[in-house]
């Protein structure tokens, strides 16, 4: 439900559903976000790598980029209304940070693209900007 949501599916594969909210999926992750609310997200994706960042996340994007050297992004290239990167900094006011990883398909596989980002990931989880973002 955010102030950008549509019923329009851009594109074939990407089915907004009959209303904002209308999957139960997604019902209970903003349930869980109304309980536990949050600091920053990362969400994973495949599609290309990139760092997409919503919100109050850039900082993030940048400290994982020094690791991966995904190039960073705040706009994916095309709309995505009512999408996880609008809706969390519209309701909850933090973060989102979409980490796309590169497709499988392409060559890498898991233990490759883990390998590329482990110790991002990892020190980022011990850092003090991440100790910023829960406060």
């Amino acid at each position: 439900p955010t102030k950008d949501w549509s019923p329009e599916a851009s594109q074939k594969k990407y089915n907004p559903g009959p209303k904002p909210l209308s999957e139960p999926e997604n019902q209970f992750l903003v349930r869980l976000l109304d309980k536990y609310r949050p600091g920053v997200i990362i969400s994973f994706h495949t599609w290309k790598p990139i760092l997409n960042y919503n919100g109050d996340s850039k900082d993030v994007a940048e400290f994982l980029a020094g690791y991966n050297n995904y190039p960073l992004d705040g706009d994916i290239g095309y709309p995505t209304p009512g999408s996880f990167g609008s809706f969390v900094p519209e309701k909850y006011q933090a973060g989102v940070l979409t980490f796309e990883c590169p497709p499988i398909e392409e060559g890498k596989g898991l233990k490759e693209i883990w390998a590329e980002n482990e110790k991002g990931l990892k020190d980022f989880i011990r850092s003090e900007l991440l100790v910023k973002k829960l406060q």
